[in-house]
């Protein structure tokens, strides 16, 4: 019932808090900014957070997962992973639910960023924040995938493809400009069109529904190689 607190702290194997509750009376719940993990980090498994989760810096070795966990926030942050290294993916799927902005600005991760499911409800502009953020794999918005706020992805470089398919919802503005998708654009199958911001992006393939540019979609400098039937 109070903030869990490791700052800077070194861990050899797993950091394991499946199943945990983190309910401090005020403030975040755990904070381990600049933490260091050989291996994974998982808050899944109904872990339950009433507080913000600060992984700003972090180091991990392995995946972060946080599949069919809830972070609630009193602040404006449910999940902040600011410039966190994460060498495999980052796992924020199937029942994973954020209550507050999840940021991972300027973060690095090695394998996929995975949302598939993950429902992300903003108490401000951005229901999540990645600018600039790196991920060498895919990025999935697919399967009930679920954004009340913005999505940001300006300035982004990913390696792999940008899934945003079969039954997304994104009530704000899925923001890609500048970003750089060095595999495929695929926005298909939405229940609903999705305003998108994707000017001065560079993308290998633009595979698309036409109907699912909402009005007000920015296309201003948009590069593209090929189109996909």
């Amino acid at each position: 019932t109070g903030a869990v607190r490791l700052l800077c702290a070194q861990i050899s194997g797993n950091l394991v808090c499946s199943g945990g509750k983190f309910e401090p009376k005020e403030g975040a719940a755990i904070i381990a900014d600049g933490i260091a993990v050989k291996g994974s980090v998982n808050l899944n498994e109904g872990f339950k957070a009433n507080g913000e989760v600060r992984l700003i810096g972090a180091q991990i070795g392995s995946s972060l997962v946080c599949s069919d966990g809830q972070f609630a926030s009193k602040s404006e942050y449910a999940l902040s992973a600011d410039r966190a290294v994460i060498q495999g993916d980052l796992v924020l799927k199937s029942k994973f639910e954020a209550t507050g902005t999840v940021a991972l600005h300027s973060a690095h991760i090695g394998g996929n960023l995975s949302c598939a499911g993950g429902h992300f409800a903003s108490k401000g502009e951005y229901a999540l924040y990645a600018g600039s953020i790196v991920v060498k794999g895919n990025v999935f918005f697919k399967s009930r995938f679920e954004a009340i706020g913005n999505v940001s992805l300006i300035g982004a470089l990913v390696g792999g493809d940008l899934s945003c398919i079969d039954t997304v919802n994104i009530s704000g503005e899925l923001g890609l400009e500048g970003a750089a998708i060095q595999g495929k654009l695929l926005l298909r199958n939405l229940p609903l069109p999705v305003r998108i911001d994707a000017s001065a992006a560079q993308i290998s393939e633009l595979a698309d529904d036409p109907s699912a540019w909402a009005e007000g979609s920015n296309f201003s400098g948009l590069v593209y190689k090929s189109l996909a039937r």
